[in-house]
């Protein structure tokens, strides 16, 4: 993990619990960029909220999840195993049925991403959701920018 994230974990921290109060996701976790070298497209866990990352400690650019927030640059929603075979196996994995995950990207350039997953009472994540999610974004946004992190 970048030294200067390291500084600042607890207020990312802080930030991801939203992900809870807002979205009302059990689990959340936050990825950043591994390198100040965007072009690396390595991603790390920084911080996490009841989160099983497995192997997933870092993904690159050829992870699904990576690959389709780059390509669509919006936070997306999976609700079920069998809604998007694309991500089944990864939610299998980690044993979750549901997911929101939303880029995180700073002039243009995708610089991680927060993992959100299975909503409370077992209930699916929906459009509010998404606009929760972005809000949470772009306080993280104001955080890295405010300590001139991938700039």
């Amino acid at each position: 993990m970048l030294l200067e994230v390291k500084s600042i974990e607890a207020q990312l921290k802080q930030i991801l619990y939203s992900c809870v109060e807002h979205v009302q996701a059990t689990k959340a976790a936050l990825y950043l960029s591994a390198s100040r070298d965007l072009n690396e497209k390595k991603y790390e866990l920084v911080t996490s909220y009841q989160y099983n990352a497995g192997d997933r400690k870092i993904v690159t650019a050829n992870d699904d999840l990576v690959d389709r927030l780059s390509v669509k640059r919006t936070p997306f929603y999976v609700n079920g195993l069998n809604s998007d075979h694309r991500f089944a196996e990864m939610l299998f994995r980690q044993g979750n049925d549901r997911m929101l995950a939303a880029p995180i990207f700073s002039r243009g350039r995708l610089v991680g991403f927060i993992d959100m997953r299975d909503k409370a009472g077992k209930k699916p994540f929906e459009n509010p959701d998404v606009n929760a999610a972005q809000k949470i974004v772009d306080d993280m946004i104001y955080v890295l920018a405010k300590h001139n992190l991938f700039d």
